[in-house]
């Protein structure tokens, strides 16, 4: 595979934690997302999901392999690229909303733009309005993060992954904290950024009726690559 072709190209990856003596939680990983997929990744706790998912989103660096995000190699990248990569290519979208308090809905989808550039400009002012009418949530961009509903906060963190026109979102248990309704909510509106701005979706979910709505699953276990299968 020619990761200049790919949104994200892992080469047997592996990865270990510890000091004399190691903990291996990823091996010999290999797999290509190309832009425009919606994948999950399942597996039972403890078996390198969200490990992997830490390194697609450039949070940690292999030990072992070679890792490409967006055609960049991530494998020797420092701290200083890898934050600046995040911020252009990759969102996130994590079981807690974690938007901040004591801000409004509004400026917690600009905070991404603050971190960037220091102050919004317009167009990141009306990209985070469009987007936010978009998730439902128009008429509450005015409401401190503390006075929406659960599955309202989770709705702003999807817009709020979405700022800035990220290709890439990685999503670690996003309905996990959510009731049925919201949850199936918070996947469709998820879904449907994905098939209408082409965003690339990465989900790790333990919901297998979640991950089968999904257009490929990948399955880890024991830190290894189990299975891999494209859905019909």
């Amino acid at each position: 595979m020619d990761e200049r072709s790919s949104l994200v190209e892992l080469r047997s990856v592996g990865y270990s934690y510890g000091g004399r003596s190691p903990t291996r939680a990823l091996q010999d990983v290999s797999l290509t997302i190309k832009p425009g997929e919606y994948v999950s990744i399942v597996g039972p706790s403890g078996s390198g999901k969200s490990t992997l998912l830490h390194l697609i989103g450039a949070l940690q660096q292999p030990t072992e392999g070679e890792l490409w995000i967006a055609g960049a190699s991530v494998s020797n990248m420092s701290v200083e690229a890898r934050a600046s990569l995040r911020r252009k290519v990759i969102g996130f979208v994590f079981q807690f909303h974690y938007l901040l308090p004591d801000f409004t809905v509004l400026e917690n989808v600009l905070m991404p733009a603050c971190i960037a550039h220091g102050k919004p400009t317009r167009a990141d002012r009306e990209e985070a309005v469009s987007l936010l009418n978009r998730v439902g949530l128009g008429e509450r961009m005015h409401y401190r993060a503390t006075d929406i509903s659960g599955g309202q906060q989770q709705r702003a963190a999807i817009a709020r992954a979405l700022a800035g026109g990220k290709p890439l979102v990685l999503a670690d248990e996003p309905t996990g904290n959510l009731d049925t309704h919201a949850g199936n909510d918070a996947f469709a509106l998820m879904r449907e950024f994905h098939r209408t701005m082409g965003v690339t979706f990465i989900v790790i979910t333990h919901n297998p009726d979640l991950a089968k709505r999904c257009d490929r699953v990948i399955t880890i276990e024991d830190g290894s690559l189990a299975s891999d299968e494209v859905m019909t």
